[in-house]
């Protein structure tokens, strides 16, 4: 009975004979949105509890535990990031889902793994964006587009901003997908009057956007490149003449069955079906794990050089990173409901001299 208890004590833990201490994973979420909150934490506890049934998460007979604490604001970020580090011993830390949020937490020096849609120069080398990449973001815009032979196109940038990522990212992937072929890319700012048939949103979007305002009764197709949650919160754009698409890191393809297995896993664990960040947090885990394995446990140098160099067969396809950010496939969605339906799928290009992905 004993031997029970202490098993319980560990979260979702295979036991083993003789268990070390126990090895510490941190997950900061956001406390002013709960959805993406969740989300994160039922992707980690996946990983637990599917590899734990296979005694697979317990390293060198260390069991994996893993804590949760939420935050509202950059100032508590880091310090809840100090206290797991520092009173938890926190191997890794799981959290931050924006710029300010991940620079607070990049300078407690261990590997973290931010859901930040973009990565900044000023980010530390044990940081690592688990969120989708501009530019890839807009280089599967671009090439779905291509798919549906759409030539013309209006991209929308901020006006108060100089030097948004996914404005910046959109006009060469454009150029470079399309060559020398006759098309046509106009650039406007978000305070023009939008009255292209085609939009292309390249920009974070909140609930105070005077997109809607700003978009003519030409549009009959709004994309938007930036971070899915402000995408969602457009969603009701969408009219029966009118389509709304968006990217993400998740969507059910039928050409990839490890997405429905994983659909699957989620839905019978929490009864649900999984958020982006859920598969987010799930892929980054057990990148981590597989680092860890590697190297032997080692911690610093060695383990961040690992994870530089690794290729991992995610949730969705390979997963690689490639100076602090986390490539993967990207999916178009189509606005018709919940969950969106699977429109495209883009895959980036593998990582030189990288070796075969892993599992």
């Amino acid at each position: 009975m004993k031997r029970l208890i202490a098993c319980l004590a560990f979260l979702f833990l295979g036991c083993t004979n003789s268990e070390g201490p126990p090895l510490t994973i941190g997950l900061i979420s956001p406390g002013d949105d709960p959805q993406r909150a969740e989300a994160q934490k039922q992707g980690l506890e996946l990983v637990v509890k599917y590899l734990g049934d296979k005694a697979d998460t317990t390293l060198q007979h260390r069991p994996l535990v893993i804590r949760f604490i939420s935050a509202n604001s950059p100032d508590e970020y880091e310090s809840q990031g100090v206290r797991l580090t520092s009173l938890s011993r926190s191997f890794a830390l799981f959290g931050g889902t924006n710029v300010d949020e991940t620079e607070r937490l990049d300078h407690l020096r261990v590997p973290l793994f931010s859901f930040a849609p973009r990565r900044t120069t000023s980010l530390s080398e044990s940081t690592f964006t688990l969120g989708l990449d501009p530019e890839d973001q807009a280089a599967a815009i671009v090439a779905w587009l291509k798919s549906k032979d759409v030539r013309e196109a209006t991209m929308v940038k901020p006006q108060r901003s100089t030097s948004d990522p996914w404005a910046t990212a959109f006009p060469p992937a454009w150029k470079a997908q399309w060559g020398e072929a006759k098309t046509a890319l106009t650039i406007v700012s978000d305070e023009d009057k939008l009255d292209a048939e085609t939009l292309i949103i390249a920009s974070a979007v909140d609930d105070d956007s005077p997109l809607s305002k700003q978009i003519g009764e030409r549009a009959k197709r709004i994309v938007f490149l930036g971070p899915e949650a402000g995408a969602k919160r457009m969603a009701w754009l969408r009219r029966e003449n009118r389509e709304v698409y968006w990217t993400t890191a998740f969507a059910i393809d039928p050409q990839t069955k490890t997405t429905a297995e994983f659909a699957d896993k989620h839905q019978r664990a929490f009864g649900k079906p999984p958020q982006s960040d859920a598969v987010l947090a799930y892929d980054g885990l057990k990148m981590l794990l597989q680092s860890m394995r590697t190297t032997r446990m080692a911690s610093g140098d060695r383990l961040l050089k690992d994870l530089e160099t690794a290729t991992y067969n995610g949730v969705t396809g390979p997963v690689h990173i490639e100076k602090g950010r986390m490539h993967r496939p990207v999916f178009v969605v189509h606005a018709t409901g919940e969950p969106p339906a699977f429109d495209y799928r883009w895959t980036p290009e593998p990582p030189k001299n990288n070796g075969p992905a892993k599992k």
